[in-house]
């Protein structure tokens, strides 16, 4: 990972949060790393969903990036929206907080250090600084309308993907602002048994959002020029605010949705999988993906595969390490029983 530059982008992010103003913007400090820019009165929009949106919550969207500290992407995505905004390319028409998640640890180039950020919203007590930082955030996400918390993966994807725990408006917003792209959803639960992820407390506390996997890991431009358009057609068009019927939203989640269906679990720590498999790699049943634990693994139906884990060499996995997710399609009617519990 390119350090020199993670430290430029944190200290872009720093200097804007310590203005007064960004473009004609009024910005307020949040926390550390945390700020809120404001929408100027004279273009704020007063809709009637969008009135009823400000009057729940007073920050109408949220952007977070480093809550894994090596998916780097994110600030370079957040500071050029806020270098539009300082050029007054863009006016906001409502109020839009950028805040990064795990700045020590992106600092270092890991992941996470003491505790995952990503694991530790919801907990009763705190002993960590990620925790400690969980909870900071905790206090913003509860002001906070919708929330995208940005990610990337930590090997190859075959495109950028939609994954949270499904809310029929928060995928709904998705697919109108990335139609091309699919998502990996599911119903109830936990996405970890280690703690709430940032998305999962967010809903679990009346919030709507997604998070967004870019791609692999590392400032690619592709990616950072994707998660900028995504935003400034949020901002553009206030469609995170405008929840549509049911029978609108629905049918938009016709294809590429995807829930889980299982996972690959090494007893041992003993597990190598085929070179070359990528986030959303479609493998037919039958086919052969590795050996696990000294034995080949066939799939017994067509999946698609998620955070698919390959040793270096010389290292070795511990017990009960998942190897891979695996994902089936998720059909119409599956997302209608869900939409309805």
């Amino acid at each position: 990972m390119d350090k020199t530059r993670v430290a430029k982008e944190i200290e872009m992010f720093q200097r804007f949060s310590q203005k007064s103003k960004i473009g004609e913007h009024s910005i307020e400090l949040l926390a550390e790393d945390a700020f809120v820019v404001r929408q100027l009165v004279a273009e704020q929009s007063t809709s009637e969903q969008e009135l009823r949106a400000l009057a729940k919550r007073d920050i109408s969207l949220g952007l977070v990036a480093l809550t894994h500290g090596n998916e780097v992407a994110g600030i370079s995505i957040l500071n050029e929206v806020l270098k539009l905004i300082e050029s007054q390319k863009i006016n906001l028409s409502f109020s839009v907080a950028f805040m990064l998640g795990d700045v020590p640890a992106a600092r270092s180039g890991l992941r996470f250090m003491e505790s995952d950020l990503n694991r530790s919203f919801g907990i009763q007590t705190s002993s960590t600084p990620a925790e400690f930082r969980a909870k900071c955030l905790e206090e913003i996400y509860l002001r906070t309308e919708f929330l995208i918390d940005f990610h990337q993966t930590q090997g190859p994807s075959l495109s950028a993907f939609f994954i949270s725990r499904f809310e029929l408006h928060s995928l709904d917003t998705f697919r109108r602002l990335l139609p091309a792209c699919p998502a990996v959803t599911y119903s109830g639960g936990s996405f970890s048994e280690h703690g709430m992820t940032t998305l999962n407390f967010h809903l679990n506390n009346g919030g709507h959002g997604f998070g967004m996997e870019l791609g692999e890991k590392g400032f690619d431009e592709r990616q950072i020029a994707l998660g900028v358009n995504m935003i400034l057609d949020a901002l553009n068009t206030g469609v995170h605010l405008q929840k549509r019927r049911f029978d609108q939203a629905i049918q938009t989640l016709d294809d590429q949705i995807y829930g889980f269906t299982g996972a690959v679990i090494s007893k041992t720590g003993n597990f190598k999988l085929r070179p070359g498999f990528s986030n959303l790699t479609l493998i037919e049943k039958g086919q052969l993906i590795g050996q696990i634990d000294g034995e080949d693994l066939f799939l017994e139906e067509d999946v698609r595969l998620l955070f698919p884990k390959y040793l270096r060499e010389g290292e070795s996995g511990a017990p009960g390490t998942e190897v891979v997710r695996l994902l089936t399609s998720v059909s119409l009617q599956t997302l209608c029983e869900w939409s309805r519990k």
